[in-house]
């Protein structure tokens, strides 16, 4: 990771927490109206779970005494809901969603409530429901499909199948199933430019070709709702900058390339501590069986992959080479364990259990399974360093999934800078507002 500017959380009045929350731009609660100040008293709690894995999900439990919100159009289906979370007057935006989900629940004892679900545009891509431009109405069709050959193995006649077929560079490919979402691409320029070609198989959702594409790469793939410049949250507690925003899915490159211009230092212990608490455990377990081996080639200017796996026999091992695999991302490389040797090497990223770390070229490999030897001896001699830790945070607006943040406090060994995979953002009377998240250590030397 770059040198990046470190940000240590200034002494606030953590007991003053503060949220608001806006319905297609329009403020509804957090406000000074009665309507809004009435909504604000009756929400129990809001949830942001931010994740590089799953949609993203913004949860809203609401107080529905005499049914005063059961047929209220404030939560209506379909409209997009976005959160703002801070302290005092100063509140900054976390997250947004469209709703998906209105439920009044009427209990035998107690008050009845209202639970309001609000999801990114992903869980639509996993359905393949988008809006029809220029209409109101939702496409919840599979849309038309292609018919495409299905190349038979030897002495098999050739067979027909439904589905669709991608050719061109990858950057148009995702573009063109991003758009009719409503989302926009946000691709790296080296991935974007690499051409493909690949059948979508029936059944095989847009957001799992999405996700098979950025696994085949080694890139992640996630989609955030991005402010526009400005759009800073509710400047003077209240009246958010309305420069609107716009859906991005974003594919780049692994983690450790990631640029980040600050981190946060969050502090285990002492007079202000920001880490409220933090439950490590070691990611690598005393058996590894996959490991995946990228190598940088200095003359080719690339990174060519070398995917080895070994089954729970331990008998057969997958071989992949290069940045493209026959038949698409859906499907892996089939073939022999031996191969060319790969010259000109200069480094060697290893990936394990969600963890990446880049070390230096010890040698030559002739065969996928001298790889694979040597990356399982490797990772086993460093296990202890591939650390994941789940914990809480004081909540920090600013806190998201894809962030690498530096951890105090808590002992030489384990302290140090951490990527975060998931944070979920939690405002709620009892406990005020925190940050719960998982992260991975990140790893800057293997022993070799």
């Amino acid at each position: 990771m770059p040198a990046a500017r470190q940000t240590i959380l200034q002494e606030i009045d953590w007991t003053c927490p503060a949220f608001a929350l806006y319905v297609d731009d329009t403020l509804v609660a957090g406000g000074k109206s009665a309507e809004q100040m009435d909504l604000t008293q009756d929400v129990i709690s809001v949830e942001f779970d931010d994740s590089l894995s799953l949609a993203n999900e913004l949860a809203i439990a609401v107080c529905n005494a005499d049914n005063r919100y059961t047929d209220n159009k404030i939560f209506r289906p379909g409209a997009e809901v976005e959160l703002h979370l801070g302290y005092g007057t100063d509140t900054a935006y976390v997250g947004r969603g469209k709703i998906t989900r209105f439920l009044p629940s009427f209990p035998a004892d107690g008050i009845p409530t209202l639970d309001v679900k609000a999801l990114d545009p992903s869980h639509r891509m996993m359905k393949e429901e988008f809006e029809i431009a220029g209409s109101k109405r939702v496409n919840t069709k599979k849309t038309k499909r292609k018919f495409y050959e299905v190349q038979p193995a030897a002495g098999q006649a050739k067979k027909q199948t439904s589905g669709r077929v991608w050719n061109g560079t990858v950057g148009s490919i995702i573009a063109a199933i991003c758009t009719p979402y409503g989302i926009t691409p946000r691709v790296d320029p080296d991935l974007a430019a690499i051409k493909e070609s690949f059948p979508q198989k029936k059944g095989t959702s847009d957001y799992d070709v999405l996700r098979a594409l950025a696994s085949l790469y080694q890139a992640e793939f996630f989609i955030k709702w991005e402010p526009a410049e400005k759009h800073r949250g509710t400047a003077g507690g209240l009246d958010r900058v309305k420069a609107g925003g716009k859906w991005i899915a974003h594919f780049r490159k692994s983690r450790e390339f990631a640029r980040q211009a600050s981190k946060i230092v969050f502090k285990y212990g002492g007079d202000a501590p920001s880490l409220i608490s933090a439950d490590l455990q070691f990611a690598i377990d005393e058996s590894v069986n996959e490991v995946e081996v990228q190598i940088y080639d200095r003359k080719a200017r690339g990174w060519k992959a070398i995917n080895v796996e070994e089954t729970a026999r331990g008998k057969k091992v997958r071989y992949g080479r290069g940045v493209t695999a026959k038949g698409g991302p859906l499907g892996p490389v089939e073939a022999g364990p031996e191969a060319e040797e790969i010259t000109d090497m200069s480094l060697v990223r290893l990936a394990v259990e969600g963890h990446g770390v880049t070390v230096a070229t010890p040698r030559k490999f002739r065969s996928a399974q001298a790889a694979l030897d040597w990356a399982k001896k490797t990772i086993q001699q460093n296990k202890d360093a591939f650390l994941t830790i789940q914990g809480e945070t004081i909540g920090v607006p600013d806190l998201r999934s894809g962030q690498t943040h530096e951890i105090q406090g808590i002992g030489k060994t384990y302290s140090g800078d951490y990527y975060f995979t998931q944070v979920k953002h939690t405002f709620n009377a009892d406990s005020g507002y925190r940050c719960q998240f998982s992260a991975n250590k990140v790893i800057n030397r293997l022993e070799v």
